[in-house]
């Protein structure tokens, strides 16, 4: 062979070993994100393309209410043939609630492949509540069990789920939890006893989001009573980690005699919470009122107040009615003004952000009401306990309003709070 034949031999085994930056691999195949088509095409290119494709295609799995049985089934064909496909699933929607009862080919087949996702981050559960855990597949509770206690679960979202086990959750590594018109019981999973969980075992969640409407059926009679659950020491949440709190409850006229053990529960929880709590969403729906005196008593008379919070810095409130009349449409505006006129002036010392939203569903502005009530919030607003607030943020929203209408509301929000506005802290906007 020549030198010259050498030598070109030689240039051709170097440029065939030549390979691609394995971080512009990586840019390609996530440009293509959620192109499930093209990320498939990447896969078979070879194994830098391989891994970070799959790692897209399999990362999210939604199990939905028309789809979940197919694609269960699906999905147990494929982890069957490469079961390291179950390592790369980090979040998992299970909207098909059939899946986890009864004892047919589709609930088994979920109970085999939920204990291979042990690196599932998100899990979000939906049903139409009328299933209880007690009803639910040995099976699927059994791998349920596993992957809460023994995986790296850090998100759990219950929406209308019945009676979950309280155990389950403060025993796993939990980090954000969602009660979405959902119940917690303090029962055994079925499975195996529960050991008592130590100190540094036991769930330290730091963002809890909880959603609350009176329902037949409950555990619970009220938001008091949920929340009371949630405290009790025996059920062993720890609130001590805890930075982001949401409360969303709704308010019927047969259930507002209730307001007042549902505020002072709120303090306690919000207490319990109070030394690294962040950010606090409160968010009541007042409904179906009769809007007489007697109700405007109830929410004047149920000291609805935050407490101290020294590390809050944003605290975001919602008027919300969906009542359309004037009388009405005062009590939400009467509950938000109280607990921002209860605030002590040491209660909030890191508070900057205030955002306040307020909906209503009909086309009247009530604007002789709103005019007034603006004019008092901006005294409190400018009092010295939330003098140091740097900015507020105003937003409302009717379901009819047209858009020309927006205009003159937001000038007379800006109207009432006319030294808010002088200072550059008030920001207003209007939605449909």
């Amino acid at each position: 062979m020549s030198s010259l034949t050498k030598k070109q031999s030689e240039a051709d085994g170097q440029s065939s070993q030549l390979k691609v930056p394995q971080e512009l691999i990586n840019l390609i195949i996530d440009f293509h994100q959620g192109d499930i088509r093209t990320l498939r095409t990447c896969a078979l290119i070879g194994q830098g393309f391989r891994a970070r494709a799959q790692e897209l295609i399999f990362g999210r799995v939604r199990l939905g209410p028309a789809t979940g049985k197919y694609v269960t089934g699906k999905l147990r064909t494929i982890l069957d043939g490469s079961p390291h496909l179950a390592l790369y699933i980090t979040t998992l929607s299970v909207e098909d609630y059939m899946l986890l009862t009864g004892g047919s080919h589709w609930t088994a087949s979920f109970a085999i492949i939920l204990p291979q996702m042990t690196n599932l981050r998100n899990l979000a559960l939906q049903s139409d509540g009328s299933v209880e855990w007690e009803n639910w597949s040995r099976a699927v509770k059994f791998a349920f069990q596993k992957i809460m206690t023994h995986g790296k679960l850090s998100s759990l979202t219950l929406k209308n789920v019945k009676g979950f086990p309280v155990d389950l959750i403060v025993t796993s590594t939990l980090v954000e939890l969602e009660l979405d018109l959902s119940d917690l019981k303090r029962v055994a999973s079925n499975i195996c006893e529960p050991e008592t969980p130590t100190e540094s075992e036991v769930a330290r969640l730091r963002s809890l989001n909880i959603k609350y409407s009176p329902q037949v059926g409950s555990s619970f009679k009220g938001l008091a009573d949920l929340i009371s659950f949630i405290l009790d020491p025996y059920n062993g949440f720890n609130f001590s980690s805890l930075q982001t709190l949401t409360l969303r409850f709704h308010y019927g006229q047969a259930h507002i005699a209730t307001l007042a053990l549902d505020a002072q529960a709120i303090r306690r929880l919000l207490q319990a919470a109070s030394p690294h709590l962040r950010d606090v969403t409160i968010l009541p729906t007042f409904y179906d009122m009769a809007g007489g005196a007697a109700e405007e008593q109830t929410i004047l008379s149920a000291n609805v107040s935050l407490g101290r919070l020294p590390k809050l810095q944003k605290l975001n409130i919602q008027f919300r009615t969906l009542d359309n009349y004037s009388t009405r449409g005062r009590l939400p505006y009467l509950w938000g003004s109280q607990m921002l006129t209860n605030i002590g002036a040491d209660d909030l010392p890191d508070l900057s952000i205030i955002n306040i939203t307020c909906t209503f569903p009909g086309s009247n502005p009530i604007k002789e009401f709103n005019l007034g009530f603006w004019q008092g919030l901006d005294g409190i607003l400018n009092a010295p306990p939330l003098l140091s607030v740097e900015s507020v943020n105003v937003a409302f929203s009717f379901q009819w309003f047209q858009p020309k209408d927006f205009h003159p509301m937001i000038d007379l929000i800006r109207g009432g709070l006319r030294r808010l506005s002088e200072r550059g802290a008030l920001h207003v906007t209007g939605s449909r």
